[in-house]
Formats: structure tokens, sequence, C-alpha cells
């Protein structure tokens, strides 16, 4: 059996500081800055490197390290009882996959789909990880095989939503990533005067399940930097359903509809305390 130390420094450490409710200020593909989760500050002095899945507090002499010096610095415990903290949970740790470089500044391109998800690991991703059965996924996903533009002879499978403007949004258990162009899938059911707002189709897809299709014209955003884009739409709709997640930058795109006079519901009650549909799909839904 892996020795408990091992396993502790490989878990990665941008989940679990997200599990804890400890998130970024800001992030790039390499690197998220945090105000120091044990100082008041307002400028971000915390460092975490994410393909080294290492982090360094620049207002704290000798704060620096790995997964275990991270929990046993801000616990102020031993590394043993640190490293318990990690794998102790219960849910099974996310182990930190170092990438071999930025993999959100690699193009990517599909090359080839399918109609129906059946790679093993992809329906234990669906079914195990996100509590989604696969033949609601097959309605809506295409199983799509992708490479990098940097390692064309590596190919992967994902599991693709094709957006309006012919880009993708990809999903496996390791990676979360779009090709170009970017943009929003919307997906149509009836003709109607309300829409309904969605950040991914892993929460689209967790609505479907827990509520059934909406009677309405549903938007997966894929970034909430389309919403602005969308706001003489958004005006001329009687009623804007969002399921938005529950952290600030959706705070804010909420409160910039209000500001344009958008009829807004916001639903994140329904799925409270979670962060999103599918977080609270996960926690309460056998599959």
């Amino acid at each position: 059996m892996e020795n408990i130390f091992r396993q502790a420094k490989r878990v990665d450490l941008f989940h679990y500081m997200d599990s804890i409710g400890i998130t970024p200020v800001r992030k790039n593909s390499r690197k998220a800055y945090y105000l120091s989760p044990k100082r008041g500050e307002g400028t971000p002095s915390f460092e975490l490197d994410l393909a080294k899945n290492t982090w360094t507090d620049r207002g704290e002499v000798g704060a620096f390290g790995d997964a275990t010096d991270f929990v046993s610095w801000l616990n102020d415990c031993t590394v043993k009882e640190a490293a318990y903290i990690l794998i102790g949970k219960e849910e099974v740790p996310i182990y930190h996959k170092p990438p071999m470089e930025a993999i959100e500044e690699r193009l990517i391109d599909v090359v080839d789909e399918k109609d129906e998800i059946t790679e093993p690991y992809l329906v234990d991703y669906l079914e195990l990880q996100r509590k989604i059965p696969v033949e609601v996924a097959n309605k809506y996903m295409k199983e799509v095989l992708f490479q990098f533009s940097t390692t064309k002879a590596v190919k992967h499978f994902g599991i693709g939503m094709k957006n309006d403007v012919g880009g993708w949004s990809i999903r496996n258990h390791w990676f979360k990533g779009s090709t170009k162009p970017a943009g929003m899938a919307t997906v149509h059911f009836v003709n109607s005067t309300e829409m309904y707002l969605f950040e991914g189709w892993t929460d689209w897809l967790s609505y479907v399940i827990l509520n059934g299709e909406p009677n309405h014209t549903s938007i997966i955003l894929n970034s909430l930097i389309f919403i602005p884009m969308l706001m003489d739409l958004l005006q001329g709709s009687d009623a804007v359903h969002s399921y938005l997640d529950a952290d600030a930058s959706a705070d804010r795109m909420i409160e910039e509809m209000l500001d344009n006079e958008v009829n807004v519901i916001d639903h994140r009650d329904e799925f409270a305390p979670f962060k999103d549909m599918n977080e609270f799909l996960v926690a309460t839904t056998d599959v």
C-alpha cells in the first residue's frame, strides 16, 4: 500500500483549497493567486503553482511547500496530522496531474466524434464522478477524439458539446477546455419569451435529470464573458431563469443583468449550499 505521506503530497492543492472555501482572486493557465488564508490583506500574496502543485505565501518567511506543508501551515498541526487530514476526507481525494505544459494555452482540435459515449472511463466519469447517467448524456453530448496542437501524435477521448459557432466544450476526468471558436450552446425546445441560463453542460444535464427539460430556450454559456453580448436578448425576455454558480463572478453578472433591467430570477437557492447544480446532484442523488 502506498505510504500515506506520498499519497497526501499528490493531492491536488487547487481542488483541495476550493473544497474548503479558499478561492483565487485571479488565475491563469500556470498559477492561481489568493489573499492569504492566514492574514487579512487586500492584495494577494499567496501563489499556487498549478503545474508543480506547490504554494508560496510571500507575506511570511518560510511559508511554502507541497500539499502536506500547506495543511500543516494552515491548521498549525504536524505534517503527519496534515497527511491524515488530506487523505481522511470522506470523498476520494483528487490527485494532481502535472500538465506537460499550460493546457489552456494549447490549441485543441476535434479529429473524430461519435453519437454515443461508450469509452469506459468516460462513462465512469459521467456516472461515478458527475452522477449523470450516460443515456441522458447521449441525448445531448458526443464522444469526441481530440488532440493538442503540440502533441498531435497523442489522441484523447472526451465528452463534447458543440456550441452555436462550431466549437466544442470538452471534458473528461482530467481535462476541461474548449476548441476555437469559443461560444455559447443554445438548446431550443419551443419558441418562448423566457430563457434559462447555465454556466456549463454538467449543470445543464443536472437540471434535466432533476427537473426534466424546461419548456423554454436554454443557453449553456460556457463562459460568463458572453452575458454582456446577450444583453439585448435578455432584456427582451419576459423572464430569465439563472442557474449560474454560487460565486462572486456570477454575483456580478446577475447584478449587471439587474442593472440593465433584465427580469432575472436567481434560482441558486435550489441547489444551496452547493456551488452549482452538479455539486448538488452529486451530493443528493445515487445513480
